[in-house]
């Protein structure tokens, strides 16, 4: 009886140290884990971002040390739960049984299970096979404190990204997203106009069209070629249509027709139907065929003869990775830019959409079109290329702070065309200034100081009011545009989080980057192409206003209004006094005059005249004194 005891004592001390270990572990790790992303915090802070970003990283730290601390207590009550019910299963076990007899005597027996059948027996209820009691007690704590710490970090994430977007609805797909794009649609009225519909092309080279309200599909359609869509572009041609371009892997340009129609009369009823038409398509090779031919055509030149220029040299089945759409001079333009750097330029006529007006090279491949009106602008890695739109030559700008930094991707920002936000090939945030108007011409690159291991595969860019949303392998990267040179991280989030978020686990921790696209404004759309999943976002975090004259103090707008006001009075005195000066100056002349007998005349013409003679002098105009003046310098008295 002893020995049992001793026996069954051991085996649940060795238990609960068992799991005592694996806690001090786990409140190790979480204690290391507050501490090193304390210290990332604060030597960040100190190199760029100073006190304020030091705070923010402090916070952080102990809010994620915080809930892995009670993620630890739920993963400790898990822990004991399975300690019980393994002592139940395959602990030692003693049944007393206790009989009175006539004598008041008392006889107890005792029965002792057999410990290799409760041990057979709790391997068999836990798939422990050649483990004992401690082994499992440990396996299972771990995997516990594993999943307690996951959720923990999940929920901190959501909890974050919850915060910053807030989600509207979600959709599952049985193809392969490639590509998304805004279309020029709105609904509302004044500041309420919203984006209503977008469109997004699959690794099968189709397009659907979906409600920005519900995810629903509106329309789709296939288009002239099987292959992938690698970019999106629209714009609308009248009131209910769109045309909208889509770029495909083996150069093809495919344009369809959007059309909106509603069920009641007038364009303002609440309910419309889509309808999506492939209307034409030309491949990149045979628009620069086509160009050649006009060129010679206009030029007089046989077929022979060489077209100068480098537009010469044609390679069929580049994918056509950019897309751009200008307005200028009242025309509407389409241009088209091949991984290899030539852009194509189309110039629609009525339903000919296709109608090739120039094809010109940029020698580079081009990451990005600036929005301009006068003129086709187009990103590269040797620096800005401007086509003149009538006779397409081109000049190439250089940009400083080019030489050192190779681009990834990039995108002009809506609302300020000038400025680029984007990512280079070393994982660093990229930012571009671009000029074109006024006296000097340029543009001048800046990039962060801080690498991120996360942008090395940066896929896409979406911008929105105030913010720059990157896709990578790993999630997503969202930058903070406003008041500053360079875009600064905000926070990531991974992909897992943003599926667990839509009840979908990941099917590879190799899959591919999500797809990101924007209207511009505030609603963001993500696609995830390996779990078939499409979530629209609405941006909620906050977007700072533009410095203002007299600086973000407050106690300095007060200041500065009074200087203003001193500055104005002093400027008041001191044309009064000038003004004063040059009175006292004229009076000294006129004075000096009618001592040496100027300026009498007048009054003695006037005396003989009407026979009144006028005590004084007359008012002395500035014309009469300067002839009083000479008049004096001729007589030699001044």
């Amino acid at each position: 009886m002893r020995h049992a005891r001793t026996k069954r004592t051991r085996g649940r001390s060795r238990a609960f140290a068992c799991v005592l270990c694996v806690a001090i572990g786990a409140e190790f790790i979480t204690n290391a884990r507050a501490v090193s992303l304390f210290s990332t915090g604060r030597s960040s802070a100190s190199d760029d971002r100073g006190a304020s970003k030091d705070l923010s990283a402090l916070r952080d730290a102990l809010r994620e040390a915080s809930e892995a601390s009670r993620a630890l207590t739920r993963a400790m009550d898990a822990a004991s739960t399975i300690v019980g019910r393994l002592e139940r299963a395959g602990g030692t076990a003693t049944e007393t049984n206790t009989c009175a007899s006539a004598d008041g005597g008392c006889a107890a027996s005792e029965r002792t299970t057999s410990d290799a059948s409760n041990s057979v027996s709790a391997r068999a209820s836990y798939g422990g096979d050649g483990l004992d009691l401690e082994d499992l007690v440990r396996r299972e704590t771990e995997a516990r404190v594993r999943s307690a710490l996951a959720g923990a970090a999940i929920s901190s994430s959501n909890a974050k990204l919850g915060e910053s977007l807030r989600r509207r609805w979600g959709t599952k797909v049985t193809t392969r997203v490639s590509v998304a794009r805004a279309l020029p649609f709105r609904r509302g009225k004044g500041n309420d106009r919203a984006t209503e519909y977008y469109a997004v092309g699959d690794e099968l080279g189709d397009v659907t069209v979906r409600s920005a309200e519900t995810g629903a599909t509106a329309c789709e359609t296939k288009t002239a070629s099987a292959s992938e869509v690698r970019s999106l572009v629209s714009y609308m041609s009248r009131l209910n249509t769109t045309v909208l371009i889509a770029g495909h892997d083996d150069g093809t340009v495919s344009f369809v027709d959007v059309v909106r129609t509603s069920s009641e009369s007038g364009i303002d009823s609440d309910e419309h139907k889509l309808r999506c038409a492939l209307v034409t398509s030309i491949t990149i090779g045979r628009a620069t065929t086509r160009y050649k031919e006009k060129f010679r055509a206009m030029n007089g030149l046989r077929k022979e003869e060489a077209v100068s220029g480098s537009v010469e040299k044609i390679e069929e089945n580049v994918a056509v990775e950019t897309l751009g759409m200008y307005r200028i001079l009242g025309k509407r333009y389409v241009a088209a830019a091949d991984a290899n750097g030539r852009v194509a330029v189309f110039a629609p006529l009525n339903k000919d959409y296709a109608h090739v007006h120039g094809v010109f090279n940029t020698g580079s491949r081009v990451f990005a079109f600036m929005p301009y009106n006068k003129g086709v602008v187009a990103l590269t890695q040797r620096g800005v290329t401007i086509a003149n739109i009538n006779t397409f030559t081109s000049k190439l700008l250089a940009c400083d702070g080019l030489n050192h930094v190779q681009i990834a991707l990039g995108s002009f920002d809506l609302r300020s065309s000038k400025r680029l936000t984007g990512v280079t090939t070393d994982g660093r945030v990229l930012s571009a200034f671009i000029s074109l108007d006024g006296a000097r011409t340029g543009c001048a690159f800046r990039v962060g100081g801080e690498q991120s291991e996360t942008l090395l595969t940066a896929t896409s860019i979406a911008l929105v009011r105030g913010y720059a949303i990157v896709a990578t392998k790993n999630g997503l990267e969202i930058l903070n545009t406003t008041n500053t040179r360079v875009a600064t991280r905000v926070f990531r989030t991974g992909s897992d989080v943003l599926l667990a978020a839509e009840g979908v686990e990941a099917r590879s921790t190799e899959a591919s980057a999500p797809v990101v696209a924007s209207d511009g404004d505030h609603q963001i759309v993500v696609a995830h192409p390996d779990d078939g999943v499409i979530v629209m976002y609405d941006n909620s975090m906050y977007v700072a206003p533009p410095p203002t004259l007299f600086g973000e103090n407050p106690w300095f707008q007060p200041l500065a209004m009074m200087i203003t006001i001193g500055i104005a009075i002093w400027s008041y005195n001191s044309k009064r006094s000038e003004t004063h000066s040059r009175d006292d100056i004229r009076r000294v002349t006129e004075d000096g005059l009618r001592k040496l007998g100027y300026g009498e005349d007048m009054s003695r013409a006037r005396a003989r005249v009407t026979g009144q003679s006028l005590p004084g002098f007359e008012e002395w105009t500035p014309a009469r004194l300067r002839r009083e003046i000479e008049a004096a310098k001729l007589n030699g008295d001044i």
